[in-house]
Formats: structure tokens, C-alpha cells, sequence
């Protein structure tokens, strides 16, 4: 009896480490499946929270003493009210002059579109950029034209 105890005792042993073995791997897996969608779950939170806010130059009019009429907007297309620090909307003149008809430009977003979000009289010459965050849309204004990033604007 002692020899069949022994044999059933080593086939015990054996099939208990093949399962301790594939329960090793199965809780690999589990945690490997885990990070992995906590991952996923990331990624998708800060896409659905990603500031995405298009800058628009809704006007522009050549003015009677050579200067010009700039009127931005944005596009929210996040479907949800943006709000960023001041420190973070700002306007940034390289070259020329530039007059901000309001006292800074905006930093709420409503969700949309808003073509009348800030005005301005520039200078010929000159260069403009607002930029929210880390977006940016710069302008440059000469010789009876406006230019964005490089496309010709027609005048108003």
C-alpha cells in the first residue's frame, strides 16, 4: 500500500506545480490585461479632456489711414466650455503695432464657434500671433493684405 500512496503522493506534487506554473502564467496575463486597460483608460481621458480650440481671423478691413481691422474668433470643438488662465490666452506683436480694442483677449471658451471673440487695429507691417495654450495662429499684415501662416486673406 505504501508504494501506491507514494505514487499518487508524486502525482500529486507534480500536478499540483503544473498548476502553480499555469496559475503563475494566467496571473501575468491578468496583470499584464490590467495595465493595459488602465492604459486604454487614460489615453481616452485626456483625449476627451484635450483643449482643442481653432483660432479664426472672422475679419479684416483695410482702414482709411493705412492701418487695419482685425476681428478673431475660435471654434471650441470640444462640445464643452473651456476656461484657461490668463497667463495662457495671450497676444504676442513680433513686429509693428498692434491696439487690443478689449483689455486682454479672451481666456472662457464657450463650446462653438465665437467670431467676435477679440478686435484690433493693427499696423502695416506688422506681425500678430495669439495663442492659447499651446495653439497659435499668426498674422501678418503688409501691402494691402492680410496673410495667415502664409495664405493670402482677401480684404473686406
Amino acid at each position: 500500500m505504501r508504494g501506491r500512496e507514494s505514487v499518487l503522493l508524486t502525482t500529486m506534487i507534480k500536478q499540483s506545480q503544473l498548476i502553480s506554473i499555469i496559475s503563475a502564467q494566467e496571473q501575468t496575463m491578468l496583470y499584464f490585461a490590467l495595465v493595459m486597460t488602465l492604459l486604454v483608460v487614460v489615453v481616452i481621458f485626456y483625449k476627451q479632456n484635450e483643449q482643442t480650440i481653432d483660432i479664426i481671423v472672422s475679419s479684416k478691413k483695410l482702414l482709411a489711414d493705412g492701418s487695419y481691422y482685425l476681428r478673431w474668433g475660435y471654434n471650441n470643438k470640444t462640445g464643452k466650455p473651456i476656461h484657461v488662465d490668463q497667463s495662457e490666452s495671450s497676444i504676442v506683436v513680433t513686429r509693428g503695432g498692434a491696439l487690443l480694442s478689449s483689455k486682454r483677449p479672451p481666456h472662457h471658451f464657450r463650446k462653438g464657434k465665437d467670431l467676435n471673440a477679440m478686435e484690433m487695429i493693427v499696423l502695416d507691417g506688422s506681425e500678430v500671433e495669439w495663442f492659447i495654450k499651446d495653439n497659435k495662429k499668426k498674422v501678418y499684415v503688409s501691402s494691402n493684405e492680410v496673410k495667415e501662416k502664409g495664405d493670402v486673406i482677401t480684404n473686406e
